[in-house]
């Protein structure tokens, strides 16, 4: 399980991840979308990802009540959502979605990473093991760059 800098909601019980430094708009696009009746709000400001069965999950991680909780503790506290898109945002008069490299998808994942982890006290070995779930999650999802403004034409580009 690796925790990153992200907001997070469900469409339809599918998970979509925001990244991008703090203030480019991630709060604001999950609570846009919120606004509609079928979206379920996942996190504001962290989440955890992990594998299991083969398929990428996602669930809240803004309390950071555990450091390196177990997947039945989150399953408890907060549900998990399956993984459906990772969108790197960037505010845009066009919206539109554009899929990346894996070596890109890899760099805005350990972006997300640093931003939450740049301080936390972790072991070398937590870190080759969160490094390997980043790397293992580039190969099998690609971030997409989400040029997006806070109109309806952003809405129906996720559906």
């Amino acid at each position: 399980m690796v925790l990153i800098h992200a907001s997070a909601i469900a469409i339809d019980g599918r998970a979509f991840i925001f990244l991008g430094p703090s203030e480019t708009g991630k709060t604001t696009i999950a609570r846009m979308f919120v606004e509609k009746a079928r979206v379920q709000w996942i996190s504001d400001d962290a989440v955890y990802m992990f594998q299991e069965s083969g398929q990428w999950y996602v669930t809240n991680a803004d309390s950071k009540a555990f450091i390196r909780p177990t997947l039945e503790q989150q399953r408890q506290r907060f549900g998990i959502y399956s993984l459906h898109k990772i969108l790197r945002l960037y505010r845009s008069t066009e919206p539109r979605l554009e899929v990346v490299d894996d070596v890109t998808t890899c760099r805005y994942l350990t972006d997300a990473y640093f931003e939450i982890n740049f301080h936390t006290p972790l072991t070398i070995q937590n870190k080759q093991e969160d490094f390997g779930v980043l790397a293992a999650i580039a190969r099998t999802l690609k971030v997409e760059m989400f040029y997006f403004d806070l109109s309806d034409r952003t809405r129906a580009i996720l559906g």
